[in-house]
């Protein structure tokens, strides 16, 4: 089942929930139980070498591109510990 991206409408939380393609319930917000709307993000690259350091300060200092790699580093760890179970 796909993972699809939420925003609150009221406290502007980000969540993530699993749910079918078929299914058009609406999403109501972990945090606070409001109505939230599906977001896309687009996909994080991570650059290794000299050019990272300054990646790293744009992230820290731009605060949506410090909420994608946010959830960028989330989606690598999901993945990264479920390797190999099936």
């Amino acid at each position: 089942m796909p993972l699809y991206d939420y925003q609150c409408n009221k406290c502007s939380e980000i969540f993530e929930i699993k749910k079918s393609i078929h299914d058009d319930s609406g999403v109501s917000c972990k945090s606070c139980g409001a109505t939230a709307k599906q977001i896309f993000v687009p996909a994080t690259v991570y650059h290794k070498g000299k050019k990272s350091e300054k990646l790293k300060e744009y992230s820290e200092k731009n605060p949506r591109a410090k909420m994608y790699t946010q959830m960028a580093d989330r989606a690598i760890n999901h993945v990264m510990k479920n390797i190999g179970k099936k």
